[in-house]
């Protein structure tokens, strides 16, 4: 370990997640799904021999990569080291063994050099459809999502397991798709599996564990360094989500103690009989990635980085629930997370935390048939404000702490008998503040076929909007309205006839800071790009700070005028 100088271990890094980020690019020039070439919703991670993540891709959904080393320490459980040979694939959904949920895959390969296991190529990635109820919030256990898949073997020494393809192919809507995207991803496992030999190679190693270990203990370190810059005590932050019949609430409290970090969610809301519970894994995922965004940002991630948090939550909670609790919309409770620990964390590093985001996103699934007949599944990505920072306002339509993209229309339009009428940012749907938060966009969605559409939401923040922070003020809500241009449940389904539109509205971003305290160049840069009206404007501004902008706007309102 001691061998591996500053610069050599930065070069060397690089390399690794060069070769993931390569490996990536195959699997998204390659996939056939729009929810992975499209919304990049898949990571990429090395893992050593005891499963561990070395390096990702940079473009990694976020809980993604830190539940691949659960999903990979549950594969080498079922098949031990030395019972893998070249050209297996391992493959199982089960969000029990570290997936958030019934279509997410995680696969995994070994990477064989001078005839030993010196790493495995894993992959978890978001699957078109993998059967039960189309993607949505509305199964009461996980048995009604999908197809399960225990640990298995999809390929054994290069050779297909056939059982396997045809159960799969017997449980999917759109087969051609999803074994059009694992074939991306094994070519992808190739791709970094030959990268990583030819690393082995030119620098003369005969494994990649000293390495490995080289990067662990620094990236654990640079955390408990930062750790060490807060003052221990115990900081507490909650956040409440809309529900379905009632509000659910999450309770989180840090407990900072020398170079380690304990959050435990006692007194968050019970499990529920529908898809809002989040499995351990999942849970541990968007606890830690938050966390090390406002204490260590820039150092790279590997398991490393997560060794000093402890994770914890009362057995038959939302963020432990008891099997077989559904879990297809977990991302509406684990896109909360952030939001209680910056409000727990703002009172010691105020400047190292953001406002809570519109997040989730309201995810509109929208499914038929194509004229010929053939089935379509459109999951299409759109994304809520991001919140303030302390000295940057919040991103519009950017997704926090998700890390996907949104599906371009022309793909939309061109994959699946629909017309996208509108996707537009909505004026003042950020939070005001001295920062403000990012601003939401409305879409509208037309039924262009000649059949009848179903369309699965899952979305919130319909009631609860995302506050502001440390004086900040909250974001617009979010929205969904049928044909008649009445509101829709924002978790639930109906139909589209042909011709009738769906349109949907992101939350923004909450505010940070004061408003009174915004440069007053802002407020009419703000003005004028059309991302704050006058009215908001004047409505939030103190006298003192009014922004040359809106002063004949102020003697109007006063003089009656107009």
């Amino acid at each position: 370990m001691n061998s591996w100088d500053p610069i050599a271990l930065g070069i060397l890094w690089s390399r690794l997640t060069a070769i993931a980020d390569e490996a990536a690019a195959t699997l998204t020039r390659t996939s056939f799904s729009t929810v992975v070439r499209e919304a990049h919703d898949y990571a990429l991670i090395l893992l050593d021999p005891n499963g561990d993540a070395i390096a990702e891709n940079s473009y990694g959904l976020v809980a993604f990569v830190t539940t691949m080393p659960v999903v990979m320490k549950n594969f080498l459980k079922q098949y031990p080291l030395e019972s893998w040979r070249p050209g297996d694939i391992a493959l199982t959904n089960n969000p029990w063994f570290g997936l958030g949920h019934v279509l997410d895959l995680g696969m995994a390969a070994p990477v064989f050099y001078q005839n030993r296991l010196v790493a495995f190529v894993g992959s978890i990635a978001h699957v078109p459809d993998i059967g039960g109820v189309v993607w949505g919030a509305d199964a009461r256990d996980v048995f009604e999502e999908g197809l399960n898949i225990p640990v298995c073997k999809l390929y054994e020494s290069g050779r297909p397991n056939k059982l396997v393809f045809d159960f799969l192919r017997a449980n999917s809507r759109l087969a051609d798709q999803l074994f059009g995207d694992l074939e991306a991803r094994r070519a992808a496992g190739e791709v970094a599996g030959r990268r990583l030999v030819e690393l082995l190679e030119a620098e003369g190693l005969e494994d990649l564990r000293e390495l490995a270990e080289a990067l662990f203990t620094h990236s654990e370190m640079t955390m408990r360094k930062a750790i060490r810059c807060l003052p221990p005590g115990v900081y507490r932050g909650s956040a409440e989500m809309d529900g379905v019949e009632t509000p659910l609430r999450l309770e989180a409290a840090i407990t900072v103690e020398g170079d380690s970090i304990v959050v435990d969610y006692s007194g968050t809301s019970a499990q529920v009989d529908a898809g809002f519970n989040i499995a351990p894994a999942e849970r541990f995922a968007m606890t830690v990635y938050p966390l090390k965004c406002a204490l260590d940002p820039e150092t790279p991630r590997t398991s490393g980085s997560y060794r000093p948090f402890v994770v914890t939550a009362p057995l038959g909670t939302l963020l432990n629930p008891r099997f077989p609790a559904a879990t297809n919309a977990r991302q509406i409770t684990g896109h909360f997370i952030h939001a209680a620990l910056f409000q727990a964390l703002a009172p010691v590093i105020p400047n190292q935390i953001m406002a809570p985001c519109g997040s989730p996103h309201m995810q509109v699934v929208l499914s038929g048939r194509q004229e010929d007949g053939r089935p379509f599944t459109a999951l299409i990505f759109d994304h809520p404000g991001m919140g303030g920072r302390a000295g940057k306002d919040g991103l519009h339509s950017t997704h926090y702490p998700g890390n996907a993209g949104s599906t371009s229309i022309e793909v939309i339009e061109n994959s699946a008998p629909l017309l996208v009428h509108e996707r537009t940012l909505i004026c003042d749907s950020g939070g005001p503040g001295r920062f403000r938060g990012g601003c939401g966009i409305q879409v509208t969605i037309e039924n262009r076929s000649k059949t009848a559409v179903q369309a699965s939401i899952l979305g919130d923040r319909v009631d609860h909007p995302a506050p502001g922070i440390l004086g900040g003020l909250p974001g617009a809500t979010a929205s969904v309205e049928g044909p008649d241009g009445a509101p829709l449940p924002s978790k639930g389904r109906t139909v589209l006839r042909p011709g009738e539109v769906v349109r949907y509205r992101e939350a923004g971003g909450g505010g940070y800071g004061p408003p009174s305290e915004r440069e007053r160049s802002l407020v009419d840069d703000d003005i004028r790009n059309g991302l704050v009206s006058a009215d908001a404007a004047l409505a939030v501004r103190l006298p003192s700070r009014q922004p040359p902008f809106l002063d004949a706007m102020s003697n109007v309102a006063e003089s009656g005028e107009g």
